[in-house]
């Protein structure tokens, strides 16, 4: 079994870590009141951090990008593996958006707790 990180607001630490996803051979976790995905090697060492406003929750890792939850900001951001944003999906049309996933044809799927639902968006 590995472990790493621990409570706290330094690069490496979390002080809510929710999201997690395995990318490219890297962790990438979302932290949510820091605010950041923090990225990881296989083995746990801190490689890097991308800072993204709003309360950031599930990710997930499709083709070559990553979907965030972002309910802070109520959209799914589309990034590239160095967090670079590439597209902003379904801004405004969420309560609380917690969770997102991607199907295989390439529709995103979001879950909205508040709102008590779930939202595609079609690919295209």
């Amino acid at each position: 079994m590995l472990k790493f990180g621990k409570q706290g607001k330094a690069e490496g630490d979390f002080d809510a870590p929710f999201g997690i996803c395995y990318f490219k051979n890297k962790i990438y976790v979302s932290d949510t009141r820091n605010n950041r995905i923090e990225v990881f090697d296989k083995n746990g060492k801190f490689l890097k951090v991308f800072a993204v406003k709003g309360y950031l929750f599930g990710l997930r890792a499709f083709g070559d990008n990553i979907y965030i939850a972002n309910s802070g900001e109520s959209v799914i951001i589309k990034t590239d593996e160095n967090g670079d944003i590439q597209e902003k999906i379904g801004a405004g049309s969420f309560l609380n958006l917690v969770d997102v996933t991607v199907a295989p044809n390439g529709d995103v799927l979001a879950c909205d707790v508040y709102g008590r639902r779930i939202i595609v968006f079609k690919k295209g």
